[in-house]
């Protein structure tokens, strides 16, 4: 049983092969020209399925003498953005998979309107984007437009179809938006629901649910490294 499993592997393993001889073309040679034109270390990315192919040519390439190494894009993408600004602000937010052309266009008009860079990172295959808002905290009045780009995003995440959060949850910066999605009676109704579990809130105290006449405001963000 084996055996006969091993052979018809080898057999769709092969007729891969055979069918990729024919696709070969120029590209293929210009990749290969370049890479023995390279003079110093070939860089390869690549993320998920593409991440492993990359690794893997990498490793390749470096066993025929070019040095080569594998970097994957996430580890490298803020050290990337910190060269364009020294502040950034990630929002987190959702739409549906057939509106992300259309939330791309909307941030790009948003950084427009507000004069900001926005580099956008997203999950391509569940619509969770991460537009990431460059600011220059030592410039009067960056602050609060990163803000205000960010909340706009927001707004349109939802306008979409889509929501306030995809992966990180609400926490306190984005209590201000929830009424975006939900009613006063949706948000007392859970808010009744959390303290029938938490009655004396001492679980993230203050967070996700606004309290009644409360205005919650985005303060500057916590300088971490001194400029």
């Amino acid at each position: 049983m084996s055996l006969e499993t091993g052979r018809r592997v080898l057999e769709i393993e092969a007729r891969a092969i055979s069918d990729l001889v024919g696709r070969l073309d120029r590209q293929f040679e210009e990749g290969v020209e370049t890479i023995l034109a390279c003079r110093g270390r070939l860089l390869l990315l690549g993320m998920a399925k593409s991440g492993l192919v990359g690794q893997k040519i990498s490793a390749t390439v470096s066993s025929t003498g070019t040095p080569s190494f594998f970097l994957h894009p996430a580890e490298a993408l803020l050290g990337a953005l910190g060269r364009l600004a020294p502040s950034y602000y990630t929002q987190d937010g959702v739409v549906p998979r057939t509106r992300l052309p259309d939330i791309l266009r909307e941030i790009t008009a948003i950084g427009a309107k507000y004069n900001l860079a926005i580099g956008n990172v997203f999950h391509a295959g569940d619509g969770n984007i991460h537009p990431i808002v460059l600011y220059d905290e030592r410039e009067p009045g960056q602050v609060q437009r990163a803000i205000d780009a960010g909340r706009d995003i927001l707004a349109a995440c939802v306008a979409m179809g889509g929501s306030l959060t995809g992966e990180h949850g609400i926490g306190v910066e984005k209590q201000g938006e929830m009424p975006l999605l939900f009613s006063p009676d949706d948000m007392l109704a859970m808010a009744e629901l959390r303290r029938v579990f938490d009655p004396k809130e001492p679980s993230n105290p203050n967070k996700v649910i606004p309290r009644p006449g409360e205005c919650v405001e985005v303060a500057a963000p916590h300088r971490q490294v001194p400029v």
